[in-house]
């Protein structure tokens, strides 16, 4: 249900893929590209079954599936398989409630108590700080004793739930991903409205803009073309275990399909749902309530959408646990839709493969073959390559990295420094990306005899490192 993988703080090791891995036939379409990386994308990550789409300038120019929806009855993946895209749907929240502030019907300054009775804990808790994850709201609220989810809870049920889970800072402070915060959007929807939070979404959005075969989860519905969910268990593909009943579902809940997602994406930049300024404004990183940008590991959050930069390119996207993102390109007109039917902690990485597949047809944005840039600071990366270095051989020095990334890269690099011994010394270090959205985000690209992997480094105003990331 939540984002899912992404971590603030930290080495996440991704495939990493050799040179001759980017190297495509010349007389290859960019179709045919495209479905040799995803297939191999595929292969790599072990995922059953994906579909896929791309939107340029408004128009769905590339739709296809590959692999199996269902492997017990081995049902072909289709631009037309219905996947529940867990927290992508967000996104449609968040749209949902910025169509009532133009409505006139919410305010974004608004208390949450003027749309949901809450304990005094939630005192001072706004529409717009839900909409950034900064009320200071746990993520999880919906548990029983022990930790478990109940598998059918009523919307009153899960308000109660809200209700009695502690508030963990007070609103504005820090960011927090909080499902419980847009549960609660869900229910401010209702009250805005006048319509049940599935009413709203069904009336003015999916029906308008043709979305057929888009719906909010429900069990009990027999849903026509609906993909399975898997999950890895050790080397395994397993079933998932997915089969909760909620009331209210706008921190998770819809369920759609490419050519669906396609229109959605459509009418956005069309300013068919909401005027462009509004969207502008839901692209904006949000701020924090001493005025600082809302930032972790180098990524910020705006109403409902990450926000990213590469080589002077803004990224907004969501992914949904699921294994689903929207991935959008707004400055180059280009948008790409993954659903996947194997959970992202289980490696599907759908934004990864959302953004290779971005690379195609912006190759300003193809991190493995896009030209170095000159470096305006050859000691920082003189510093940065020292760092992987050492990272190499297990080693960890506290002059590199802030106190809260210290407190875990130790762990971290007595895991994973193996893997990178095996590539063996570093043959060139160079620059490829040096943007500033929330923080100061670095990539550098280090080649090695058989491989090329690209560093993410997140640096504080000191230089210290924040965030490290290979890709």
């Amino acid at each position: 249900m939540r984002f899912g993988t992404l971590v603030a703080i930290g080495i996440v090791v991704a495939h990493v893929l050799s040179a001759a891995a980017h190297q495509s036939s010349p007389l290859q379409t960019i179709e045919q590209r495209v479905e040799t990386s995803v297939s191999r994308a595929m292969g790599i990550r072990r995922i059953p079954g994906l579909s896929l789409g791309v939107v340029r300038n408004g128009a769905l120019v590339l739709a296809n599936g590959l692999g199996e929806a269902t492997l017990e009855w081995k049902q072909p993946a289709t631009p037309d398989t219905v996947y529940l895209i867990a927290s992508m749907t967000k996104t449609v929240t968040a749209t949902a409630v910025m169509m009532l502030v133009r409505d006139g019907r919410v305010a974004l300054d608004d208390e949450i108590a003027k749309y949901v009775e809450g304990p005094p804990a939630w005192s001072g808790i706004t529409i717009r700080h839900l909409l950034t994850h900064t009320a200071g709201l746990k993520d999880r609220f919906e548990v029983l004793p022990g930790g478990r989810l109940p598998m059918d809870s009523s919307a009153a049920q899960m308000l109660e739930a809200a209700k009695a889970t502690a508030v963990d800072v007070p609103p504005g402070t820090r960011w927090q991903y909080s499902d419980q915060g847009y549960f609660l959007l869900g229910l401010v929807v209702e009250k805005g409205s006048g319509q049940s939070y599935a009413a709203f979404v069904r009336d003015r959005i999916f029906k308008p803009l043709g979305m057929t075969s888009s719906s909010l989860h429900d069990w009990t519905a027999i849903v026509p073309q609906r993909a399975d969910g898997y999950a890895r268990f050790g080397d395994a593909i397993v079933g998932s275990r997915r089969r909760y009943q909620f009331g209210v579902v706008s921190h998770y809940g819809v369920q759609s399909t490419v050519n669906d997602l396609a229109k959605y994406d459509a009418a956005l930049t069309a300013g068919t749902l909401v005027p462009a300024s509004t969207l502008t404004e839901m692209w904006t990183p949000g701020k924090l309530g001493d005025g600082r940008p809302i930032e972790f590991a180098g990524i910020s959050y705006g109403f409902g959408w990450f926000l990213e930069r590469f080589r002077g390119h803004r990224e907004v996207y969501h992914a949904g646990s699921t294994g689903t993102c929207l991935y959008r390109l707004p400055d180059d007109g280009v948008s790409v839709i993954v659903l996947t039917n194997l959970e992202q902690a289980s490696g599907s990485d759908p934004c990864g493969i959302a953004r290779m597949v971005a690379a195609d047809y912006v190759p300003d944005i193809a991190i493995p073959v896009v030209a170095a840039i000159a470096d305006p600071n050859p000691g920082r990366a003189a510093k940065l390559r020292a760092v992987v270095e050492a990272f190499a051989q297990g080693k960890v020095s506290a002059d590199d990295y802030t106190p809260t990334a210290l407190k875990v890269i130790g762990d971290v690099a007595k895991v994973q420094s193996a893997a990178f011994a095996k590539f063996g010394p570093i043959q060139s270090f160079e620059l490829i990306a040096d943007d500033v959205l929330a923080a100061t985000v670095a990539w550098y690209r280090a080649r090695y005899a058989s491989a090329v992997v690209q560093y993410r480094f997140v640096l504080d105003g000191a230089g210290k490192i924040s965030s490290f990331q290979a890709r």
